[in-house]
């Protein structure tokens, strides 16, 4: 009989055994699985931004439009901008240029960047970029080009701290001239003079032409401990499938063109902050830069009103040709309002050059992303474990 009960018990416990070795196992092989399985989505990433980093460098450069703060046009700077941060941007930016003999250049964008989250939305994974932007030269718009371009970013982490995001870009814009403002000798009538209601009797060319464009771009950021950019660099190129924007039987081919951007926080102080920025452009054998230094301050201690919250930024900038220029912004949670002014010192701008150009931009944002709060404090409304909305 003991000896019956001591076999049943031995097998019972070998039953058991086998039962705790399975387990171990399969936890063991679910464990090695998910490694294999993250090391292969990090490899994907690293393919697609090494895609985008071989894109960028194989490329050289055609001139666009550049403005005073390339911050109030993000997409015109670097597509990668879709993924910079959690914030949900809808930006409307006016630029206009004067130039040397009387001419002015007008050139309106639009912007929309929405970040892309996981279900939680605590992990920014990408982001969607759509910009509308015509430009227009001459009073009536002799040339014009109007142009609407969507971007997909891709965001991958690095450290608790560092991500990187890489952006391709695509779009597709329209090239018009207004002949309008054309006169020829065909509007001058014998015995009567000049008729400018009178057929300029030309067509020499095609008064519009379309074509797609394609970009590029990379940033790499470091945040601090309240998830704020602290240092950035980026690289972006445009035009690299080199569109043809003749109006004729002629090709005449947009040269490729390189931006790189970079800044970082210099003091960090309650009622100071100092952020030096560098953006510079490269076309055609052509370098241009637009360094600054931006100054932001708090306006207010204010509970309540307008002032709540709210914040100034100064950032007086030297754009090469001996450009100086400024710009003004004033910040509160949901929405910014800019102003920024450009004045050329050279002593002759040139023909084709510039006097002077201003910026007026408007940009409404949102937070969409979430946060966990990952240690209790007695002092907080928050709970551990819990998601809530960033301020």
């Amino acid at each position: 009989m003991n000896r019956r009960v001591t076999q049943s018990f031995s097998q019972s416990n070998t039953k058991k055994n086998i039962a705790k070795h399975y387990e171990k196992l399969s936890e063991t092989l679910r464990l090695r699985n998910k490694r294999i399985n993250n090391k292969k989505s990090m490899f994907k990433k690293l393919i697609f931004i090494f895609s985008i980093i071989t894109i960028l460098f194989s490329s050289a450069f055609s001139q666009d439009v550049s403005y005073i703060n390339p911050n109030n046009a993000l997409m015109q700077t670097n597509p990668a901008y879709a993924a910079f941060d959690n914030n949900l941007k809808f930006i409307m930016n006016y630029r206009s240029q004067y130039s040397a003999i009387g001419q002015n250049f007008k050139s309106p964008v639009v912007n929309l960047i929405i970040p892309m989250f996981a279900k939680t939305k605590t992990k920014r994974w990408g982001g969607l970029g759509f910009s509308f932007i015509s430009d227009k030269a001459g009073e009536v718009g002799y040339l014009s080009n109007t142009g609407i371009n969507i971007s997909f970013a891709y965001n991958i982490t690095i450290t608790k701290n560092q991500s990187v995001s890489a952006a391709l870009s695509g779009g597709f814009y329209r090239r018009a001239l207004n002949m309008n403002g054309f006169t020829t000798g065909s509007q001058y009538i014998p015995n009567s003079g000049f008729d400018p209601s009178a057929s300029i009797n030309e067509s020499l060319f095609n008064q519009s032409k379309t074509y797609a464009d394609i970009a590029a771009g990379v940033i790499w950021q470091y945040n601090d401990g309240h998830k704020l950019p602290k240092y950035y660099a980026g690289i972006s190129a445009f035009h690299l499938n080199r569109p043809n924007v003749s109006f004729s039987e002629f090709r005449s081919e947009l040269n490729f063109r390189y931006s790189f951007q970079g800044g970082f926080r210099l003091l960090s102080k309650e009622q100071l902050s100092i952020s030096p920025e560098l953006t510079v452009y490269y076309t055609n054998d052509a370098l241009r830069y637009n360094i600054g230094t931006k100054f932001d301050f708090p306006l207010s201690t204010s509970k309540s009103g307008i002032l709540k919250n709210a914040s100034m930024s100064v950032t007086p900038r030297y754009i090469s040709g001996r450009i100086i220029a400024c710009n003004i912004d004033f910040n509160q949670k949901k929405y910014t309002i800019g102003f920024g002014y450009e004045y050329n010192t050279a002593d002759l701008s040139g023909i084709t050059g510039y006097l002077e150009g201003y910026e007026v931009m408007i940009m409404f944002k949102k937070n969409l992303g979430r946060k966990i709060i990952q240690k209790p404090d007695v002092d907080s409304k928050y709970e551990v474990g819990k998601e809530y909305k960033l301020d």
